[in-house]
């Protein structure tokens, strides 16, 4: 047996997805080869860790020193948290730098639009009588 058919026999194994015949078969291999066992236990191990990490929760199942399931799901809490953290600090940083903006910078204090008059100036403002436009 290949180790493409071994791996597609176990995962059929563990999907439910043999016949009865298939099942007694697979099961009758596992009792008679220790290294097809092992695989399969790996194999099985993998596809727990896989659903509890999919249902958010996680597992230390693996001897010391070698990356397991809950190392993984920590590392990825502490990305989410730095994430997190980051954008939040940069959402901060706009409002502030919005405020400190509009705090000190003010508006001229002539409008961009005015004229002033020298002493003993006269002036008159001209509009046709039918305009809607009234001088301020």
């Amino acid at each position: 047996m290949t180790p493409r058919e071994l791996e597609s026999l176990q995962q059929r194994f563990i999907d439910g997805r043999l016949d009865e015949e298939s099942c007694r078969e697979f099961v009758a291999l596992l009792k008679e080869d220790p290294e097809i066992l092992e695989s399969y236990c790996q194999y099985a191990q993998l596809d727990a860790d896989l659903q509890h990490l999919s249902s958010g929760t996680a597992l230390e199942v693996s001897p010391a020193g070698t990356p397991t399931i809950s190392r993984l799901a920590r590392s990825h809490e502490k990305r989410r948290v730095r994430r997190i953290a980051l954008l939040t600090s940069a959402a901060a940083l706009v409002v502030l730098l919005l405020t400190l903006s509009a705090i000190f910078l003010k508006r001229p204090a002539t409008p961009p639009a005015s004229f002033t008059e020298g002493p003993d100036t006269v002036f008159s403002l001209v509009h046709p009588e039918k305009s809607e436009i009234s001088p301020k």
